[in-house]
């Protein structure tokens, strides 16, 4: 006895229905992101009377100016870009408070900044330059000696 080609085209879109929507995260999930891996680190200095300042640190492990001219600094282990990431986003860190949105109490003095850049999402912390929490100090003070290290030759 012969099946008709009809009677086998039902339960196949069955087990292709069950396999499309299997793969598929459910209602309101979304597919995880690795906030860590593709993470880059801004830093450097801002406002205040000081020229601006701006440094990033690609997830790829290259250190270059943050602006047009993007000039090489150094070339950082992909595993340090991402301790220093973890630390961020993992650490206390990431609680502290955003950056203000509004002039402060001394708009003109200068502001050190870091900022977590990931596909994930940012988190952009800033303070008087030369303060802030531990958290944030010694964040900031590892980045900043990453820039002062001489460039790849």
């Amino acid at each position: 006895m012969t099946k008709h080609p009809r009677s086998l085209a039902f339960p196949a879109a069955i087990v292709t229905l069950a396999l499309v929507l299997g793969c598929r995260p459910a209602a309101g999930q979304h597919a995880p992101c690795d906030r860590v891996a593709t993470t880059s680190i801004a830093f450097g200095r801002t406002a205040g009377n000081l020229k601006p300042e701006g440094f990033l640190l690609r997830a790829d492990g290259t250190l270059v100016r943050d602006d047009s001219s993007a000039t090489l600094l150094a070339k950082v282990g992909k595993a340090e870009v991402r301790r220093l990431a973890r630390r961020g986003w993992t650490g206390p860190f990431v609680k502290l408070r955003p950056a203000p949105t509004r002039p402060t109490r001394i708009p003109d003095a200068a502001r050190d900044f870091v900022e977590l850049r990931s596909a994930c999402g940012t988190k952009h912390v800033e303070y008087v330059m030369g303060a802030g929490p531990p958290a944030f100090r010694e964040l900031y003070d590892v980045l900043a000696s990453l820039a002062s290290t001489p460039p790849p030759d």
